[in-house]
């Protein structure tokens, strides 16, 4: 009887080491995107089939696609900055949503598309970049999964414009592939490839650029000298993108804008930013890697950091692990982090956890870089040789690992929903007791403040229509309305900037006020903000938002600085 329970275990055992080729590997990636799809919209699954989808315009997304609604709007405005970023490439990504969508009520679902879309685009250039590297296709996948079923993701995810980060991070695994291509076959104009996406990778977000330090790191990690004498090349490409964007939009930056009345240099903190780095690099990447979410004072996070440096320094094969692949993804996460976080060093770290959350997207890329790398082992120059296929049991531990990954991650995933809308009031409180109930909650506000911007939309969709008929330019509506409102948009924005109107004529003269307005006026008033019904009619709606508590994040750092002898 042993016998054959022993005879059953090693068939089972030789058919699981049987490689299952590459239409299973498609397979993997098929379901790895589906499990990513489930875990950051799964929790509007319970919205009728027939509703509008779940995504609302906000923030920078208006002034993104209003600068980019046509195509000659699209070129006049590519070196055109927002706050502090000159972003041309990123406003052709706008142009192409706007053009697809071809009517303003179509944007939302093309907006999720797109934002869905580069996910899944980041997952299979990272996973075959990976693949490559280690000639190991399961080491691609497990890179693959970790990067599309994280919970540090869901912003870029579910907001187009922070998705910037997502397409400036392919931009930068364009540049690695290509320079991977360098190493192979030595062939230079697989390094000028590489160093142009090094530049473009900023053209769509300005750490971006960190893609320079990324690569130049990637081919000093080879042991041939020829390659290391050229790791001058990425940076080069982005000195003269970075150089040909700030030169043509730099003169139009107004850095107050985006630093709360301060410059760039007087934003601009090193010791702040870096100690910025330790606590993101603890409580965002290492805990929101693991589906954790935890705070941390400044004395904890450099301790934590440290200690986990000196775990990856001292572990295995300590400094032979630092290949090319380690090396890249160390300085993307170094560089990406500490730019990021020492421009927002004027603020404690409290005012910034969880308002950023797009900040972790590039480092977190680098981390997972990383560790791939340092996990691989050796510094040998890079392999000729295919990567290894996947077996039948490591194809099954892919697929286990996708719903772990979705499992442990879906709770971060819900309060990251539920923080965009209203927070709960305390009759909500009581009302909703329980996680299911709270849920249901956010679904319904989330379907009815997407109901109410869906319909002003089409209001706007149908004033365009009628100012061409009528041959209404944008002087004109001005004139008559002034700043136009819609849903979810801030003051310092106009919904007339979102509209495709007639030029004016220099030959014809301006329309009367009062017919613009008659003609006009129903499509430019805004309804109320939905209020829900169990929402009692003396309670305020919406609720202020929570305030972070800044006097005690201000003491953690007053002690920290104390007690390592008044740095500041």
């Amino acid at each position: 009887m042993f016998a054959r329970v022993r005879a059953v275990i090693n068939g089972l055992k030789q058919r699981l080491r049987r490689p299952v080729g590459a239409p299973s590997t498609c397979v993997v990636y098929v379901v790895l995107a589906i499990a990513a799809g489930c875990l950051y919209f799964d929790p509007f699954s319970v919205a009728p089939r027939d509703a509008v989808p779940i995504y609302i315009l906000h923030s920078d997304d208006f002034p993104y696609l209003s600068s980019s609604r046509t195509l000659p709007r699209t070129l006049a405005n590519a070196f055109r900055p927002h706050n502090t970023h000159v972003a041309p490439a990123w406003r052709l990504v706008c142009w192409g949503a706007s053009a697809t969508a071809g009517k303003l009520a179509n944007l939302p679902p093309v907006l999720a598309v797109v934002s869905f879309g580069a996910l899944v685009a980041l997952m299979l250039g990272a996973g075959r970049f990976v693949a490559r590297e280690t000639s190991s296709v399961a080491t691609g996948c497990v890179v693959a999964a970790v990067l599309g079923c994280s919970s540090v993701m869901t912003s870029a995810v579910t907001w187009f414009s922070a998705g910037q980060t997502i397409w400036a991070s392919l931009g930068i695994l364009a540049s690695l592939r290509w320079l991977q291509r360098y190493r192979r076959n030595q062939h230079l104009r697989w390094l000028v490839a590489g160093s142009i996406a090094a530049g473009l990778a900023g053209w769509f977000w300005t750490v971006g650029y960190a893609a320079g330090v990324a690569g130049a790191l990637y081919l000093i990690g080879d042991e041939r000298p020829r390659v290391r004498r050229r790791a001058f090349a990425p940076v080069l490409g982005v000195l003269l993108a970075a150089g040909l964007a700030f030169g043509l939009g730099a003169s139009k930056i107004d850095a107050r804008v985006s630093f709360h009345g301060r410059t760039t240099r007087e934003a601009f903190d090193p010791v702040a930013g870096t100690l910025h780095c330790a606590q993101a690099l603890v409580e965002n990447l290492l805990l929101g890697n693991l589906g954790l979410t935890g705070e941390t004072t400044i004395a904890q996070a450099v301790v934590l950091s440290t200690a986990a440096a000196a775990c990856y320094l001292w572990i295995g094969a300590g400094a032979r692990r630092f290949n090319s692949l380690a090396l890249a993804g160390l300085g993307l996460l170094a560089a990406s982090s500490w730019v990021e976080w020492s421009v927002r060093g004027y603020l404690p770290f409290s005012s910034l956890r969880g308002i950023v959350p797009w900040y972790d997207v590039i480092p977190d890329v680098g981390l997972v870089l990383f560790v791939a790398g340092w996990s691989r082992g050796t510094r040998a120059p890079i392999e000729h040789a295919p990567p290894r296929s996947l077996t039948l049991g490591r194809m099954l531990a892919m697929l286990a690992l996708a719903v772990a990954l979705v499992v442990e991650h879906r709770q971060r995933v819900e309060h990251y929903w539920a923080s965009r809308v209203a927070v709960l009031t305390p009759s909500e409180r009581e009302r909703f007791p329980v996680e299911h109930l709270r849920r249901l909650r956010t679904n319904s506000l989330a379907m009815q403040r997407a109901e109410w911007q869906m319909r002003h939309l089409m209001k706007l969709d149908r004033a365009e229509a009628r100012t061409w008929q009528l041959g209404i330019t944008r002087d004109d509506i001005a004139r008559a309305f002034g700043r136009i409102d819609a849903p979810n948009l801030a003051p310092v924005y106009d919904a007339l900037d979102l509209l495709d109107l007639p030029a004016p004529s220099p030959t014809k003269p301006p329309l009367d006020v009062a017919f613009v307005r008659d003609e006009l006026i129903e499509f430019f008033r805004v309804e109320p903000e939905p209020r829900p019904v169990w929402v009692p009619s003396n309670v305020e709606w919406p609720p202020p938002p929570a305030k972070p508590d800044v006097a005690r994040d201000e003491e953690d750092r007053r002690r920290f600085f104390g007690a390592v002898g008044g740095m500041k």
